[in-house]
């Protein structure tokens, strides 16, 4: 009998053998399952692959660090405009990104995020003379299925700064917006 990945037999447990066939990496076991349908929002989280690369370097002091926070930005009102992903919200968190974004007809969500992620690498390293990574890869994705767990999402979003205690109020962070004008 298997029981949490050892291989029970008899009275004795022993470790599973290694199966290449089985065994998904991290990254690979985020796109088990993923489907893209147009139309369809998504709140996504993607995050920093490093703890020295960070958005806001300073939580308390986030206007310090506002230029890479605003590539993020600049690149979320673009793929809006452009029928990419419509964005219902953001926030820009010290190590990562949360937005609720509604996939447009022509790409698929891992295109729309590696199209994002690609650019806003190159910037933000060409900003602080950095190279490599910047995000992880990969990234985490929920189908939103009803209106309760959308508005669930978009208050977890903007409340992430207070409750992690880098504002007494959501209103203090800059980098945090529930239906932008754009």
């Amino acid at each position: 009998k298997r029981m949490g990945g050892t291989l029970r037999v008899g009275g004795c447990s022993a470790p599973e053998p290694f199966n290449k066939y089985t065994y998904m990496p991290k990254s690979l076991a985020l796109r088990k399952g993923r489907v893209s349908i147009p139309g369809q929002t998504y709140a996504i989280t993607k995050c920093c692959g490093s703890n020295y690369r960070r958005i806001i370097a300073d939580p308390y002091t986030p206007d310090a660090s506002k230029e890479s926070a605003q590539v993020i930005i600049d690149s979320l009102q673009w793929m809006h405009r452009e029928g990419r992903a419509r964005c219902y919200g953001y926030v820009i968190m010290p190590d990562h990104l949360h937005a609720m974004l509604q996939l447009g007809n022509e790409m698929s969500l891992s295109d729309v995020l590696r199209t994002f992620s690609s650019f806003t690498t190159h910037v933000i390293n060409k900003q602080n003379r950095w190279s490599g990574a910047f995000w992880q890869k990969g990234f985490y994705d929920h189908g939103m299925r009803t209106n309760e767990s959308y508005d669930r999402h978009l208050e977890y979003f903007a409340e992430n700064p207070a409750r992690k205690g880098y504002v007494s109020c959501i209103e203090q962070w800059p980098f945090s917006e529930v239906l932008p004008g754009w």
